[in-house]
């Protein structure tokens, strides 16, 4: 089953941790639990593995010859990852789908939160 890669959270609660990640299952059960939630989204793991798929196979390349402690080598390495995430970015659709959602909130109020985190940060194994 595909699923959405932009979710709003109105959209968000028939969705897995595994597919929203673990800040927006929180918001989710928050919702649940009838407590005042404002109108968020979230960018979906999928985008996110899509866009970091080029900056984990740079790792992939370099690991073998890594010595932890040459940090200049480890310093490239993060450059090279950071400029193949950079040029990969997001797609047509993801980036549209993007927009919406946050002229959705725009619409409802002037002010927005953004919070940032990695796909099973929240999780009892993190």
């Amino acid at each position: 089953m595909q699923h959405p890669r932009v979710v709003r959270g109105s959209e968000a609660g028939t969705l897995s941790p595994h597919v929203i990640g673990g800040k927006a299952a929180n918001l989710v059960r928050l919702q649940g639990a009838g407590l005042p939630v404002p109108s968020w989204f979230c960018v979906t793991t999928a985008v996110f593995r899509d866009v970091a798929a080029a900056a984990w196979t740079v790792v992939d390349q370099e690991l073998g010859r890594f010595d932890a402690r040459d940090q200049q080598r480890a310093s490239d390495i993060s450059a090279r990852a950071t400029k193949a995430i950079h040029d990969t970015g997001l797609t047509d659709p993801d980036r549209a789908a993007l927009r919406d959602c946050f002229r959705h909130l725009a619409a409802e109020s002037p002010f927005a939160a953004v919070r940032s985190s990695v796909s099973d940060e929240d999780s009892a194994a993190a």
